[in-house]
């Protein structure tokens, strides 16, 4: 079985290039039908036809942004809070409920209709009751925007997208979503917005006090998109990069500071 052969592959050059070439007949025997499936300490229903970051955790879970969850994996704790920006299909709030107790706080946000089902879907799968889903996209203020969808990979719908299908959506700047869900300080925070992580990074670092902030931040390399440099802001607020992954800045607050 191809899935069976892509989660035995090493996390080296070849074995990146072997699982992209053993992806393709994989997925064409999966189809457009949803896939049950076990990985990183819980289930997920994947649909991997329309949806990168589902199609890359189904066959190679050992690789997705294995240095990010490794070092989730060491800070977890009791009480852990945990605030996911752009969840997708969950899988970075999955991985955290898997791994604390009901005492955990985890607020999963994502505006998109399609992913917010299959969100739903993963968290009743596992029967986790630690997880709070926004069903908004985050902004630098209340109201709604335009939000593009891709509906040839779901991940990449965006704010700052232009094409495809666009739909109204609500937004709320992350300072309230937080207070609503009832978290103080995140112990961890990842956002994957496909290009307004400085519009709401940059609201968030300037209203919000600093006792507020993320102590680990990991956040997508997005620059190219940003109109503000948010990677440099945050370490002049007192951030400093970590060892950075392969797609994300990994950033943990200076608490001294």
């Amino acid at each position: 079985q191809v899935i069976d052969l892509t989660r035995r592959l090493a996390e080296t050059w070849l074995g990146r290039g072997l699982a992209r070439w053993l992806r393709k007949p994989g997925l064409k025997v999966s189809g457009t039908q949803p896939v049950d499936l076990e990985l990183l300490g819980f289930r997920m229903r994947l649909l991997p036809f329309d949806n990168v970051s589902e199609k890359r955790v189904m066959f190679t879970p050992q690789f997705f942004d294995s240095a990010e969850l490794a070092l989730l994996r060491r800070r977890i704790c009791p009480g852990f809070q945990f605030v996911d920006v752009g969840a997708n299909a969950g899988l970075y709030s999955l991985f955290v409920a898997a791994r604390t107790g009901d005492n955990a706080r985890i607020l999963a946000i994502d505006p998109q209709p399609a992913m917010l089902e299959r969100l739903e879907t993963n968290i009743l799968l596992n029967a986790f009751t630690t997880i709070t889903v926004a069903p908004v996209a985050v902004a630098d203020r209340e109201g709604e925007l335009e939000f593009h969808l891709d509906t040839k990979n779901r991940g990449g719908a965006s704010l700052n997208a232009t094409g495809g299908e666009v739909l109204r959506v609500k937004c709320r700047p992350l300072l309230s979503l937080m207070d609503e869900a009832g978290i103080g300080q995140p112990d961890a925070m990842k956002i994957d917005i496909e290009g307004p992580e400085d519009m709401v990074l940059g609201n968030f670092l300037e209203t919000a006090p600093r006792s507020r902030w993320p102590k680990l931040l990991f956040m997508e390399r997005n620059s190219a998109k940003w109109q503000t440099d948010i990677l440099s802001l945050a370490i002049a607020q007192g951030y400093r990069e970590l060892s950075p992954g392969r797609m994300n800045v990994i950033l943990e607050l200076n608490e001294t500071a």
